[in-house]
């Protein structure tokens, strides 16, 4: 059986970046996958990250970035959202239920729980760009 290659964006300018992205590469490939590894700089993955189009038509499957952990200190971030607003990602109801409910949290308990069901949720959906066919 032979599938699509996965399209990964990295950033070669960016010597890290670079370098996560040929151990992905390799793993991906490692694991049975077919892998378009992009290798160019950071302003062109900024711009092709915003294409909604089938990776063969300029889209993508994943790219690598860096963030600073203080951008994950609550589950309200870009990177965890699912309304389909963030570069394509999906639209994935209950994740976004969860960050509400986080939002709407009496106690730091009620918090908690919230977070541990919108962590599950994501997880159960993997959350990740979906091309316009799936």
């Amino acid at each position: 059986m032979t599938c699509e290659a996965v399209t990964c964006l990295v950033a070669q300018d960016i010597p890290f970046v670079k370098a996560w992205g040929d151990v992905t590469a390799d793993l991906l490939k490692r694991l049975g996958m077919n892998v378009d590894l992009v290798a160019t700089d950071w302003g062109t993955v900024i711009a092709r990250r915003v294409q909604k189009s089938p990776p063969g038509q300029g889209g993508w499957n994943m790219f690598l970035i860096w963030l600073p952990g203080a951008g994950y200190t609550d589950p309200t971030g870009n990177y965890i959202r699912a309304n389909g607003d963030f570069f394509g990602w999906p639209n994935i109801p209950q994740v976004e239920a969860e960050i509400s409910a986080w939002y709407d949290a009496k106690s730091l308990d009620e918090e908690k729980a919230a977070a541990r069901r919108l962590n599950k949720a994501a997880l159960d959906q993997v959350i990740m760009r979906r091309s316009a066919s799936s």
